[in-house]
């Protein structure tokens, strides 16, 4: 379903475009692992609609439909019982995330 969207910005950007599709269930498993219970985003994710090809950021729909951009710990470390770790930024909407990542590439891209 996300896929079309990556799809969208690799032919407008062409295949520098660093951010795409990747296999969903591993990036929830992977997501799942690092939350810990005082983690805001603990059991409060819906889905994975992608990822970024230039470091470990995912993007995922909240149970609320708001989008998060995670800093993913490849490959699972013991998980932050703090609650701080992953890190990530809060967007309104799935549209303002990816509005937010077009603009990070092509000032990047300068």
């Amino acid at each position: 379903m996300y896929k079309e969207i990556w799809d969208s910005l690799i032919r407008k950007y062409g295949e520098d475009f660093y951010w795409g599709w990747w296999n969903s269930e591993m990036y929830m498993e992977e997501l799942n692992n690092e939350l810990c219970e005082k983690h805001p985003l603990y059991n409060n994710i819906e889905c994975f609609v992608g990822k970024s090809f230039a470091d470990d950021d995912a993007l995922y729909l909240t149970k609320n439909g708001r989008a998060v951009i995670v800093h993913l710990g490849w490959p699972s470390k013991k998980k932050d019982l703090s609650g701080k770790f992953p890190t990530y930024t809060e967007f309104s909407n799935l549209e303002s995330a990816i509005l937010h990542i077009e603009k990070e590439f092509c000032r990047i891209r300068k």
